[in-house]
């Protein structure tokens, strides 16, 4: 999608258009480009946060020495911010935490990683909305 068009002008021209609608927001603005943007460095594994996730993930993860990546939206998928930021860690761990149901993204975390051995934590919908139990499943995955 031409993100200079509008939604409706953009599916009007017969392309598709991905439109995800959440009530959440950010403490403070996010980047707007395409890809994952790095928000936190780290050597003890990767937390991916899409969309609104970003600030319980960066709360979820506070004190630890994990990499934080963020990105919008999880289409078109960033293979290398990932990628990259996976192979720079110590540990291959993965927390991927999204706004959506939990596999939708998985399987490009899985495909980017093909030939990395790694682990991949994805949080059901209702731990994203439960902060305590996000950072504990986190904290427990990572540690």
């Amino acid at each position: 999608m031409d993100l200079s068009k509008g939604v409706l002008s953009t599916v009007r021209d017969g392309e598709r258009a991905y439109v995800h609608v959440s009530a959440g927001s950010h403490a403070e603005p996010r980047g707007g480009g395409q890809g994952f943007e790095r928000v936190r460095e780290g050597l003890g594994g990767v937390a991916l946060a899409v969309g609104a996730t970003i600030d319980p993930v960066l709360r979820a993860t506070a004190g630890l020495d994990v990499t934080v990546l963020y990105a919008t939206t999880v289409r078109p998928f960033d293979e290398i911010g990932p990628r990259t930021a996976v192979l720079a860690a110590d540990r291959a761990d993965v927390v991927l935490v999204g706004p959506g149901r939990p596999g939708i993204a998985a399987g490009h975390v899985a495909e980017t990683l093909v030939h990395v051995p790694h682990r991949l934590l994805v949080p059901g919908a209702a731990d994203t909305h439960d902060e305590p139990a996000l950072g504990r499943a986190v904290r427990e995955f990572l540690t």
